[in-house]
């Protein structure tokens, strides 16, 4: 009997494991409007440097992050490989975003002339903020690439529009 137990026990380990696991790496869902993604897509084009966007809306659920508005800050620093947002206007967006009944849920940026998975430096910025998620759109030529990432997960999120 104490033998059946424990390899009982054991099971109900391995399952519970595997169950967090799966938790762990569960497929977030980013849902935005085209339009805004097509004005920034379109700006993103227009410029040799990165530029930045914060993104406005509500996380509706564990998986589920929505997105109303992307709001432009100032930027102190703009390059080919490096944008950095005003920490002034970031707090005047939150305010904003508050008066809404919305928060600052994340940002996106634009990575010219590469394409490229979540950088060091961006993975870093996502984890020390208060954002659950971090978009990069690369831009080669006139295609452009978004991809979104939780903080929750390691998996890229799956795009929504509405």
């Amino acid at each position: 009997y104490f033998s059946c137990s424990c390899q009982l026990l054991s099971i109900k380990r391995k399952a519970t494991s595997i169950q967090n696991f799966l938790h762990s790496r569960r497929i977030m869902i980013v849902r935005l409007k085209k339009h805004h993604l097509q004005y920034f897509r379109n700006k993103a084009r227009q410029t040799p440097n990165e530029i930045y966007a914060f993104l406005i809306g509500t996380r509706i659920s564990p998986t589920l992050i929505q997105i109303e508005r992307f709001r432009y800050p100032k930027l102190t620093m703009s390059t080919p490989a490096l944008v950095v947002a005003d920490v002034d206007s970031e707090v005047e967006i939150e305010d904003i975003a508050k008066l809404n009944n919305y928060t600052i849920v994340g940002s996106l940026h634009s990575h010219p002339n590469y394409i490229t998975p979540m950088s060091d430096c961006d993975l870093s910025t996502l984890k020390n903020s208060s954002h659950t998620v971090s978009g990069v759109l690369g831009i080669i030529g006139d295609k452009t690439f978004i991809t979104f990432w939780c903080r929750d997960t390691p998996l890229p999120a799956t795009i929504q529009f509405f």
